[in-house]
């Protein structure tokens, strides 16, 4: 019984220096565990569909990571702020079951594949005041005059 015991101890002496993030963060709030993580001024902050939030630098490499627990992700969904709301049972289906605590393997942690990344827009955003759209484009364009006048000078 007590190498049983010493056994138990130890493999969980182990877990706890092998993944210290995840034991820490199972029992704090979304927000305290997050607010914890390092942020870069030129990256982005996202929580992807395997329920780990991640920290990326202004390069697009995760700096920092958090595993989030089913009850933090939903805990974060019950208080998402309002212009979020509409997305709110899209977000209920993407994270119904999801534990990002069980997500154990370091490479999708620190390299997660292309589809739990945000999907970034490469476009310039546009005005949302079609009006301004026509002025910009008039005003950005040099107009020429392709009609053939015969010869005329003027």
């Amino acid at each position: 019984m007590y190498s049983f015991l010493i056994a138990v101890l130890g493999l969980i002496a182990t877990s706890s220096l092998a993944a210290p993030k995840v034991l820490a963060q199972s029992g704090s709030s979304a927000w305290e565990a997050m607010n914890k993580m390092k942020m870069d001024p030129k990256g982005y902050f996202h929580i992807a569909n395997d329920g780990v939030a991640r920290s990326y630098d202004g390069n697009d490499i995760v700096i920092d990571y958090v595993p989030l627990s089913n009850d933090q992700l939903m805990q974060l969904l019950s208080n998402l702020p309002e212009p979020w709301q509409k997305e709110l049972d899209h977000l209920h289906s993407i994270f119904d079951g999801v534990d990002g605590l069980q997500v154990v393997d370091e490479n999708q942690l620190l390299n997660p594949p292309a589809w739990l990344r945000r999907i970034v827009d490469r476009e310039a955003p546009r005005s949302r005041n079609p009006k301004r759209d026509v002025e910009s484009l008039l005003e950005a364009r040099d107009w020429y005059c392709t009609l053939d006048l015969g010869g005329v000078k003027g």
